[in-house]
């Protein structure tokens, strides 16, 4: 690191001194100066003995300060930036750069991206450089080739092509699918696709660490499926349930890094089960984890493939759960239920998006459409019970057999009477025919 002028001569005169001091001590070591030598002398100035002591003094303190400076100015300590500038040194002398200005070009930069949202930034500085960490996600409206196109973009050299190629991962049971997502992602450029053909239920959950963990988890695990012992194995006993989706929710629990983000599909199974695995696992998602929000999802999203009515749970590994908001997403009007040619479509979600920056609670027809639960609430009064604001359905009646034969006969006779409206008129338009 060079220094500025003034601060090359303090450095001299600094060496110069302790030169001096070190030719002093040698001179006494080998003899050329004897403590004879130096009490004479000071016993030939006129001066009191608490003046030469003083000045003794002065001189140690003397050395000292300037021993300081030295070490200061040659081990320069690396400090953050200070409340208001990032400071940088160079062979010209200290430049002070705004902080203001640098978060105004991180913006700039960040503004040409639309697909991306700043979630936190944060600046850092030393004497040789200035870091900027961004965290950011994806606008709720963008497709995952979009994204891998922005990523794409961002590649300047290998180490940013690197990162790219460990940016995604994946793991697969099945071949074909294992073959189509290979595929799909060696067109969309990443070359080297860190998917796997395995099985992440045949993993002990316990021997998952640090370094096996992902900040952001997407998935939509299978569900209605029945493990064997040998799969179950891998879990703690506690955790151990037979449902596959149980068993992937486990997972993602203990591969998530803390501070991470997780978005889940799982079945209405998963909120309402009351065996001791579900509830486990409900119990530690609560402890252990922050669950924000669950969107109820309409029936039919998956259809043709499956009629298993689902949900997405939010959350991320931040604090225990405080609060959780639910709601519920109905079927798009026109829309009798989904087809595979008539799927759900990106902008059926717009009342999620409408809603999720701006939460309150909702009732429609005496039903809750949105409502918050606290912790308390969904734990201890409902038992862990998260089928809340569920779809409406009719009440099935029950009456009592006279009724229910009197309505019959009231109902035959209406229909009865109404066939012999329309025979009547029937007969009347062909008599009126042969006329």
């Amino acid at each position: 690191m060079k220094h500025p002028v003034w601060d090359r001569i303090l450095i001299l005169l600094c060496a110069l001194i302790a030169l001096g001091c070190a030719a002093g001590v040698v001179a006494l070591l080998i003899g050329k100066i004897s403590f004879d030598m130096i009490t004479g002398w000071i016993a030939s100035v006129d001066m009191s003995r608490f003046v030469v002591k003083a000045a003794m003094a002065g001189i140690a303190a003397l050395f000292v300060l300037l021993f300081l400076l030295l070490f200061a100015m040659i081990l320069p300590s690396r400090k953050k930036r200070s409340s208001n500038y990032a400071i940088q040194r160079n062979e010209n002398g200290m430049v002070r750069i705004s902080l203001k200005a640098l978060e105004t070009l991180v913006n700039k930069c960040l503004n040409q991206h639309a697909e991306l949202k700043v979630v936190t930034s944060s600046l850092y500085s030393d004497e040789e450089s200035i870091r900027v960490d961004v965290h950011i996600s994806l606008q709720s409206d963008i497709s995952m080739p979009l994204a891998i196109s922005a990523l794409q973009k961002q590649i300047k050299n290998t180490a940013d092509a690197k990162k790219y190629g460990d940016s995604i991962y994946g793991i697969e049971k099945k071949q074909f699918p294992y073959m189509l997502c290979i595929t799909n992602l060696l067109l969309h450029g990443l070359d080297v696709p860190q998917v796997f053909h395995d099985n992440s239920l045949l993993h002990d959950v316990l021997d998952y660490t640090e370094k096996d963990q992902f900040d952001v988890i997407l998935m939509n695990p299978p569900y209605g499926g029945s493990e064997k012992k040998d799969v179950k194995n891998h879990f703690p006993d506690d955790l151990a349930s037979s449902e596959t989706a149980d068993l992937f929710m486990s997972v993602i629990m203990y591969r998530l890094r803390p501070g991470g983000r997780a978005a889940v599909i799982l079945p209405d199974g998963f909120l309402f089960g009351t065996d001791n695995a579900k509830v486990n696992i409900k119990k530690k998602l609560f402890s252990e984890f922050n669950l924000h929000t669950v969107i109820r999802l309409p029936g039919s999203v998956f259809s043709p493939y499956t009629s298993i009515t689902t949900n997405i749970l939010f959350f991320d590994r931040t604090q225990p759960t405080q609060e959780t908001w639910f709601y519920r997403l109905d079927m798009p009007e026109g829309y009798k239920h989904f087809s595979k040619t008539k799927p759900m479509k990106p902008e059926h979600f717009a009342p999620i998006t409408a809603w999720w920056n701006n939460r309150k609670e909702i009732s429609v027809d005496g039903f809750d459409k949105a409502k918050r639960f606290t912790a308390k609430q969904l734990t201890d009064d409902l038992g862990y019970n998260l089928d809340q604001c569920g779809f409406p359905h009719e009440e099935e009646e029950i009456l009592d057999p006279m009724d229910l034969i009197q309505r019959y006969q009231e109902e035959r006779a209406s229909l009865n009477a109404e066939i012999d409206r329309v025979l009547g008129q029937i007969t009347a338009i062909l008599g009126g025919g042969n006329a």
